[in-house]
């Protein structure tokens, strides 16, 4: 199949002159035919995109879309605005979070952002247990190992005098106490986030802190760091904060944002 560029319009020179034998006929005839049958090798190309396993050649056209099947599985678009060969990836509604994309600098960055913003709601709690408002994480929302999620959660202590303590969970697992106060505060302010990074499938680095706007005593536990978590990022996983303790007075979770990284 010729490239577009290759295409040459159909010559009727030698009808202008004059047939002088039926050889002269079907040389007309043949090159209209290969005129046309090239013609349409082009059209039904271009409709296919170039889904194949190999880069279209043509470099001339540089919108035309090639779909490359060579991704374990997954078809990424790709197209040609420099004329150097098909390799610019084109992100999708389904593939953006397998796109490198590039920086100014040589630096590349896979598609990010909040993925649920939570803050509409303030959910108070006088006894332990998880925060009414919390999130549920689709299967493979981490697919490719290296991606991140972020989570943020914010709230305040009020009422009666007393401790309380915060634990951010991931499925059924309790990640650690990120916050385990010693004295009894009546009125607290107080920031948690949690980076949750896929090793694989089914592990995962986290690591979280939380910021208390006091500490009366010096003995708050301000971060902590678990790679032993084995969870299955292939399933739904809820994304909660847990009251794991409370002895006295209310403890607000006031929000939460959840981020998905590189």
């Amino acid at each position: 199949m010729p490239a577009i560029s290759a295409l040459t319009d159909v010559s009727f020179t030698e009808i202008e002159k004059g047939l002088s034998s039926s050889s002269d006929l079907n040389t007309i005839f043949t090159a209209f035919q290969t005129g046309v049958n090239n013609l349409n090798d082009v059209m039904a190309d271009l409709e296919d995109n170039y889904a194949s396993s190999s880069a279209p050649a043509d470099n001339t056209v540089r919108g035309k879309l090639y779909a490359d099947t060579t991704n374990a599985g997954r078809v990424i678009l790709k197209l040609d605005p420099d004329g150097s060969g098909c390799d610019d990836e084109v992100a999708t509604r389904l593939e953006a979070q397998h796109i490198n994309f590039a920086t100014g600098g040589t630096a590349t960055h896979k598609l990010m952002g909040a993925i649920d913003v939570n803050s509409a709601t303030a959910t108070p709690r006088t006894t332990a247990g998880d925060f009414d408002e919390a999130y549920t994480m689709p299967a493979n929302t981490l697919n490719v190992d290296g991606q991140a999620v972020r989570v943020t959660w914010w709230g305040t202590k009020s009422g009666a005098s007393g401790t309380f303590s915060l634990q951010p969970k991931l499925g059924t697992a309790n990640i650690g106490t990120a916050f385990s106060s010693t004295a009894a505060f009546t009125t607290l302010t107080w920031e948690l986030q949690c980076l949750i990074v896929r090793t694989g499938a089914a592990t995962q680095d986290i690591f979280f802190h939380v910021i208390p706007s006091s500490d009366a005593t010096g003995s708050t536990t301000l971060a902590s760091f678990d790679a032993s978590q084995t969870e299955d990022l292939t399933a739904a996983l809820a994304i909660t904060l847990d009251l794991t303790a409370i002895s006295a007075g209310t403890v607000t979770q006031e929000g939460f944002i959840v981020e998905l990284l590189q």
